[in-house]
């Protein structure tokens, strides 16, 4: 109740892939279809002269770096950036299943070409990825962080993680963070100091 469901189902119309999203009603949220791409939502939140922007994405495993699906994936979400960007806000969040492994993200887990290659985009437009520790945990297959969080303000989080996922078939977790928007943007600080404080803490 009080809430609003929406959707980016895989285009193909299978059952795997494609995004949800629910959002409070009370929020002041506007769905942003003019930003979106194929299985992502877009949300603009704005609070007084405050605009925040949030999206919820997939990108399938199916597609290696190789692929034109994972150049298109890369040039997609290059360009939402920018995109928002341009409407200035005063933060950007990104997340969903990257289906991508790097090490930078949970040195427990490996590297993959395309987690090497979403990582050095994250490091070209300056963005944090902030959850560091495992997310998936399918049976048969080695942990992995493939569920992110990325944002170009990592300042304004208070809390950031991994909860136990609600549903028992759901190989999972569920990531989230806790954010102050009011605390002021910050000035641009070196990558490398963030990710070692996350992996440090």
């Amino acid at each position: 109740n009080d809430y609003t469901f929406v959707s980016a189902n895989n285009p193909t119309n299978t059952r795997h892939g494609g995004v949800g999203l629910f959002y409070k009603n009370s929020l002041p949220v506007v769905v942003r279809n003019d930003l979106s791409f194929s299985e992502s939502i877009v949300l603009e939140l704005n609070f007084g002269r405050k605009k925040l922007f949030c999206t919820v994405l997939y990108r399938s495993p199916a597609n290696n770096h190789l692929s034109p699906e994972f150049i298109t994936f890369m040039s997609n979400f290059e360009n939402l950036y920018l995109r928002i960007k341009a409407e200035n806000p005063l933060a950007m969040f990104f997340t969903g299943d990257f289906n991508a492994h790097s090490q930078l993200w949970w040195p427990g887990g490996d590297t993959t070409h395309e987690g090497t290659e979403i990582d050095e985009l994250f490091i070209k437009l300056g963005l944090f990825q902030i959850i560091s520790e495992p997310t998936n945990f399918e049976p048969n297959k080695n942990p992995s962080c493939i569920d992110l969080l990325v944002t170009d303000q990592p300042n304004i989080i208070l809390d950031s993680g991994t909860r136990a996922s609600l549903d028992t078939y759901c190989h999972h977790q569920i990531i989230y963070c806790k954010i102050n928007f009011k605390i002021p943007p910050s000035l641009p600080f070196k990558r490398k100091i963030w990710n070692y404080k996350r992996a440090d803490s």
